[in-house]
């Protein structure tokens, strides 16, 4: 546990020093509700449902509440392992549910963004246009490929975990704290994004992220100098 919490506070601040304390004052309250562990996991992944819904209807509002939505969802994230922990509930299906919800994160809330791009441009859009031709439409595209890109890198380290009992979405030194800041930078960015109306920026910075990431676990995969 020790362990974990040093990384956390190394390489994921915003998820330690902010997600993290909220849920911890939020628990007594679910064990005052007398709330199960998977009935927590399960309001996480409504409000990351409801998440995705207002970002692809796009504008300032539905993206500002989308992105507060977002941070409920990340607080509540912590709250069902702790409750877990507290209560000593833990099961395969909460870890299946907690799960789920990771990949519906990573493969659906850039889509939406890029959709809801689409539908009604931000104010950037502008001048990322001016700078390379690029039209509203696609931001569809480049979601799409973000949310793909994401879900291939946990799928490949999860198969290659199975097999070899390794991930190869381990790294060292730079590229591990490069890659943990960036996963970890992602909902405070689009709360910031949603208020200075820049959303499009987020979109592109993560699609090239996820596009490296792959990069990197492929070149694992198949036998670069980190592979075992």
């Amino acid at each position: 546990m020790k362990s974990k919490q040093h990384f956390e506070r190394t390489y994921r601040p915003y998820l330690h020093y902010v997600i993290r304390p909220i849920g911890r004052k939020c628990l007594p309250w679910a064990m005052r509700w007398s709330l199960t562990p998977n009935q927590v996991t399960l309001s996480s992944t409504i409000a990351l449902l409801i998440s995705i819904a207002l970002f692809g209807i796009g504008g300032y509002w539905p993206r500002l509440l989308a992105a507060g939505m977002l941070q409920i969802r990340e607080v509540l994230d912590t709250v069902d392992g702790e409750l877990a922990r507290k209560t000593g509930q833990t099961s395969r299906r909460g870890e299946y549910l907690d799960a789920l919800g990771g990949y519906l994160l990573g493969g659906l809330l850039l889509p939406s963004i890029g959709l809801g791009l689409a539908l009604m441009p931000d104010s950037t859009h502008g001048g990322l246009s001016s700078l390379v031709a690029i039209s509203s439409c696609w931001y569809i595209a480049i979601g799409l490929w973000a949310g793909l890109a994401n879900v291939l890198v946990r799928l490949i380290s999860l198969r290659h975990r199975c097999l070899f009992g390794d991930s190869l979405r381990k790294s060292n030194g730079v590229l591990l704290r490069t890659a943990s800041w960036f996963e970890d930078s992602l909902f405070p960015l689009l709360i910031v994004a949603a208020v200075a109306r820049s959303t499009a920026i987020v979109i592109l910075l993560f699609a090239l992220f996820y596009t490296a990431r792959l990069l990197y676990v492929l070149y694992r995969a198949l036998g670069g100098p980190d592979a075992e």
